[in-house]
């Protein structure tokens, strides 16, 4: 089953503990982020003026959660429950919106620069970097 076979018409990311796991064992997120797809952080151009694009990572982002319940259920569903990162896969869309299985590191969100409380969990952001595409 290729990535192009994973999705619907709405955003569907999906993510599995581990490098390489299996596409069957990918769980969709709940709820779903939203994102850019995939960045760079950093692009040089070339000589002949082809782009060199370095450091691939992806931000998964929600604007606001119900509750702690629900922010904790997010980051279970990414290992980041117990541990600051996490060694996953995922699918997710790349830099021409297009899905795509990804090897990565998913970082846990620092409170105050990727995660804020006012009244409820909000601008929560989940960086996976080092993204190395597999399927």
């Amino acid at each position: 089953m290729t990535a192009s076979n994973l999705y619907g018409a709405k955003s569907s990311y999906k993510i599995a503990e581990g490098h390489d796991a299996l596409t069957s064992s990918l769980q969709f997120f709940s709820p779903q982020p939203r994102s850019l797809g995939l960045r760079y952080t950093r692009v040089t151009y070339l000589g002949g003026g082809n782009p060199y694009a370095e450091g691939p990572y992806i931000e998964l982002q929600w604007s606001a959660l119900d509750d702690m319940q629900t922010y904790n259920s997010i980051l279970a569903q990414v290992g980041l429950d117990d541990s600051l990162w996490r060694s996953v896969t995922l699918l997710a869309r790349n830099d021409t919106w297009n899905y795509h299985i990804y090897n990565g590191l998913a970082v846990r969100p620092f409170l105050g620069t990727d995660a804020s409380w006012e009244y409820f969990p909000r601008d929560i952001t989940i960086l996976i970097k080092n993204l190395v595409q597999i399927g």
